[in-house]
């Protein structure tokens, strides 16, 4: 087989490969992380939401944290947009062991035992991201 018709089946195949995958689109941004942890608060008293925010800024500083903001609720106008919360975190992670250290980390169990008696209820959700498992479970 000449060389035009191996490149040529190499982007054939390529091309199929790409067409035999779990979704499609034109362009995605790189995933924040493998898990990705997302915590709202719900403060006793929403005057504290600052100091709040500020401390869960030093939690990106863990070992580990691909990434991470933190923030209070923006108004939209969006009736559909939930707004029953006082801070929002979100931090992401390489890995599960990255993540199980960051559980572990004193800076994290600092800001747990800061704030859990200052906190009405607090909502936490692990999303595992999709591009991560799809590939692998296909």
């Amino acid at each position: 087989m000449t060389r035009i018709g191996l490149i040529f089946c190499w982007f054939a195949l390529v091309g199929c490969v790409k067409m035999l995958g779990p979704f499609q689109y034109e362009h995605i941004p790189d995933a924040p992380g493998l898990i990705n942890h997302v915590v709202f608060f719900d403060l006793k008293d929403p005057s504290n939401a600052e100091e709040l925010v500020f401390d869960c800024g030093r939690l990106l500083e863990i070992p580990g944290v691909t990434s991470g903001y933190f923030g209070r609720h923006i108004e939209t106008g969006r009736e559909s947009v939930l707004v029953n919360y006082d801070v929002g975190f979100f931090v992401a992670f390489g890995s599960v062991a990255d993540y199980e250290s960051y559980l572990a980390h004193p800076k994290h169990i600092a800001l747990v035992e800061k704030w859990e008696p200052r906190w009405e209820s607090i909502r936490v959700y692990d999303v595992q991201d999709f591009r991560t498992w799809a590939w692998k479970n296909q």
